[in-house]
């Protein structure tokens, strides 16, 4: 037996203003979606990744994980902290 689950998308358009500042000053919820971020360009070996690696990315995550997330963003920083664990080819 066979189950098709429909996945229905929708669009979601946000304006986003480039305010000047360090990143230092940027709230939790935004160091955390930059720490999503940066961990899909390395898991993807990006050009545009820069220098992050999973030490900066599991800072930035801390950093956003906050008090109340359900637990999603707990779990996020187990997964990089046992992607960094893992040996390199």
């Amino acid at each position: 037996m066979q189950f098709i689950i429909p996945i229905r998308s929708e669009l979601a358009e946000y304006v986003v203003n480039d305010i000047a500042g360090r990143f230092s000053a940027a709230s939790g919820d935004f160091k955390f979606a930059a720490s999503v971020a940066a961990f899909g360009m390395m898991l993807r070996d990006s050009p545009h990744k820069g220098d992050v690696n999973f030490e900066r990315i599991l800072k930035w995550a801390r950093a956003g994980a906050g008090k109340v997330s359900n637990g999603y963003r707990e779990e996020f920083i187990r997964l990089v902290h046992r992607a960094g664990s893992l040996p390199r080819r």
